[in-house]
């Protein structure tokens, strides 16, 4: 768009910042918001900066045309009291209505915060504050899970029961085409969306021997792995520094991502416990890797070895993506559920959806009623013949063989 709405930190600080153009198209107008070191803020594709006061410099910045070009608009007058900059400069959610609303309360309600999930005008409502102190303290996994959420267990599931998420419930609803255009209406928009093209979780920490740490997701969180990285490190693996949408490569850890997720939509509801499996076991261990060699350098003071561990930890998470894949593939393929010791098991489809399609008014059982039994070799019926139903076909065959009779 032609407007940003960003956040920026350091290991003393953390700011939003919002910033677009101006009349002149020259310059810009733009404002930021220090969020305390118990705040926590929600940035989904639209401004949140309310009131801005420009006395107070220690927790706000803004470029002078913030209300000069409000007054030339007559948007705002000194007379209105402090300058509202979402409802002035903002033009509301993009998209739809709770395109940006529905994540902000979703990702609010995670860390233990209950705002309203309807409102009139997210642009001249205050609904959500610009930041608010969680009900405990949040942790990198805690950023990830909201990274990769789908709403679940609220109203507005998109993994719930329904036609739209198909038999096995994927929260993933593809952009709109034609038909969307032509029939009209929205998709909810999760926050773990299967169009991103990456996804980070910054940690910079006051103190810390090895300096800053970012948490890199390749394409969607629902399918990738948060892959750390110091800000200090010499070169980055070949695997997340090349590789590009439009050339499929299996050197490259997007890919690698985006077709674990792919792949999980073969019977998303199983396999995305399998995907959430790895994704805990390998960001668990990264956890571990990341405050070990946090200790360890502050002993040494090695570089070398610190560096040699995060890009094998690299290695080993692309590695451990791409066996997902496969894993993925053989454990669903054909519609089936495949264990080592307990192949094709026909698990079919939920009863829920079977309902909804009108699977029972599909075609009836065959006419046919199968005959009891195999002729005695005398040529006289079975003298179980009048108790049962004569087989026929396939049936009657495989009674004929199994009696051994020929």
């Amino acid at each position: 768009g032609t407007s940003e709405s960003l956040r920026v930190t350091d290991p003393n600080d953390a700011w939003i910042f919002h910033v677009l153009p101006d009349p002149t198209g020259k310059s810009a107008i733009w404002a930021a918001q220090r969020v305390p070191e118990t705040g926590f803020a929600v940035l989904a594709n639209m401004f949140v900066i309310r009131e801005v006061d420009p006395n107070d410099k220690d927790n706000f910045l803004m470029s002078e045309s913030v209300h000069k070009v409000a007054q030339e608009y007559g948007w705002w007058s000194p007379s209105d009291g402090l300058l509202d900059f979402t409802k002035v400069y903002s033009d509301g959610e993009y998209s739809h209505k709770y395109y940006s609303g529905r994540r902000m309360w979703g990702a609010y309600q995670m860390v233990g915060l209950d705002f309203p999930a309807e409102y009139t005008d997210l642009q001249s409502d205050p609904v959500y504050p610009v930041y608010a102190t969680p009900a405990k303290k949040v942790s990198p996994q805690d950023m990830f899970r909201i990274h990769r959420s789908t709403y679940k267990g609220t109203p507005y599931d998109l993994a719930a029961p329904s036609l739209a998420g198909g038999p096995f419930g994927t929260p993933d609803r593809w952009k709109a085409g034609p038909a969307e255009v032509k029939v009209g209406g929205n998709w909810e928009r999760a926050i773990g969306l299967y169009r991103t093209s990456d996804t980070y979780v910054t940690q910079s920490k006051v103190g810390a021997s090895t300096g800053g740490v970012l948490w890199f997701g390749p394409a969607s969180a629902l399918g990738t792995v948060f892959t750390p990285f110091l800000v200090g490190l010499s070169d980055i693996p070949a695997s997340f520094r090349s590789g590009h949408h439009s050339v499929f490569s299996r050197e490259s850890a997007f890919w690698a991502a985006c077709y674990a997720h792919n792949i999980a939509n073969l019977k998303w509801s199983y396999a995305i416990k399998d995907v959430q499996a790895r994704q805990d076991q390998l960001e668990s261990a990264s956890v571990e890797m990341v405050n070990r060699l946090e200790d360890e350098f502050s002993f040494h003071m090695d570089m070398s070895v610190v560096e040699k561990s995060y890009v094998d930890n690299v290695d080993k998470i692309v590695s451990s993506l791409w066996s997902l894949s496969d894993e993925l593939m053989f454990k669903y393929a054909s519609g089936f559920v495949n264990e080592v010791d307990n192949m094709s098991q026909m698990v079919g489809y939920p009863e829920w959806w079977l309902e909804k399609v009108g699977f029972k008014d599909g075609p009836p059982p065959p006419p046919t009623k199968p005959k009891c039994c195999h002729p005695s070799p005398n040529g006289e019926h079975d003298r179980h013949s009048d108790q049962q139903d004569m087989l026929t076909g396939k049936a009657a065959m495989r009674q004929f063989l199994r009696a051994g009779t020929y």
